[in-house]
């Protein structure tokens, strides 16, 4: 399954977002001091355990390093992301508070 996520984004809010059989995943951000915090992270439960999430985390981690932002994980999805990738930590924001 090759798929790549879609961007929302109005004001300083938005989404990545795919749609797969008619549902919709999506990770929702605030960009806020040049960091982009991941605040929720959402699959449907018959979309569940086939990497929909990992890929909406990859969408962002290629939108950060496009725009120059770091991020900040404060979904747990997230956090456990990039705490089991240690060899990401370059695009996590040290003023993050967690």
């Amino acid at each position: 399954m090759e798929l790549s996520p879609s961007l929302d984004l109005r004001g300083g809010q938005g989404e990545f977002y795919l749609v797969v059989e008619g549902a919709r995943a999506y990770l929702s951000f605030t960009l806020r001091n040049g960091e982009l915090v991941a605040e929720r992270t959402y699959t449907p439960p018959e979309l569940r355990g086939r990497g929909i999430a990992a890929k909406l985390v990859q969408g962002m981690i290629e939108y950060a390093e496009e725009q120059g932002l770091k991020i900040c994980p404060m979904c747990s999805y997230v956090v456990d992301y990039f705490s089991k990738r240690p060899e990401l930590s370059q695009y996590l924001s040290e003023r993050c508070e967690r």
